[in-house]
């Protein structure tokens, strides 16, 4: 007589979060949607490895200060067996740390460089990009053949682009670009008037300006 063994009865939890609400949450409930049909697809075939799978998922609202609250309940009351990230780079930063700690495999979820500190060594990430070097290599170099002498760099301050503004940083040298200016500001801007003036007078010959997709907002085109 064949008997299963007694894993099998149990199914295999997955949490994740993962914006429902907030700047994030049109692009959120498509994904979550994608996820339940994968999970009722796989299901209704017999389930992952012979076990059903049990999916949990939170709204994190686009919001970075939620998701280490959530992946502590994902892993200590809900006590998921698989965790998938946070949508974006800001949210999955913060728990990083978290999921190091507790020494449990991380699927990562369009996140950029979120481990290039905390280096923790369960993580895969689902998103083929390279360096922050990478990112901007073809916008310098476009630059320099355009007989750009000086760049201005803006950058949102906050992880994402953070991480992009440190990659034109790295590689001003290789193109022999200067930085005439090169400031932060904080996520919650909405009126960059004051900036837009401070890089005119800086007057550069091509500006970057990286920030959140959920959160760009275009300056006024350069006159200088």
């Amino acid at each position: 007589m064949f008997s299963m063994p007694a894993w099998a009865d149990n199914p295999i939890k997955i949490g994740m979060s993962m914006p429902q609400t907030g700047p994030l949450g049109a692009g959120g409930k498509a994904a979550l949607l994608a996820l339940k049909m994968w999970v009722e697809d796989v299901n209704g075939r017999g389930g992952l490895l012979g076990r059903k799978i049990d999916f949990t998922a939170y709204d994190d609202q686009g919001n970075p200060a939620n998701t280490p609250g959530i992946y502590s309940k994902l892993l200590d009351v809900d006590k998921v067996d698989l965790l998938i990230a946070p949508y974006a780079t800001v949210p999955t930063a913060p728990i990083m740390p978290l999921v190091k700690q507790r020494g449990k495999l991380l699927m990562g979820n369009f996140s950029f460089q979120v481990n290039a500190k905390v280096k923790h060594d369960m993580w895969f990430n689902n998103a083929p990009w390279n360096d922050a070097d990478g990112w901007f290599a073809g916008f310098l170099q476009a630059a320099k053949d355009s007989n750009s002498k000086t760049i201005a760099i803006c950058a949102s301050d906050q992880e994402f682009a953070q991480n992009l503004a440190n990659g034109v940083r790295s590689g001003l040298a290789r193109t022999g670009l200067s930085s005439v200016y090169d400031q932060n500001y904080p996520p919650t801007t909405k009126d960059f008037s004051s900036i837009v003036r401070a890089i005119r007078s800086a007057r550069p010959c091509s500006l970057i300006f990286p920030s959140p997709r959920a959160r760009s907002a275009s300056p006024p085109r350069p006159t200088w």
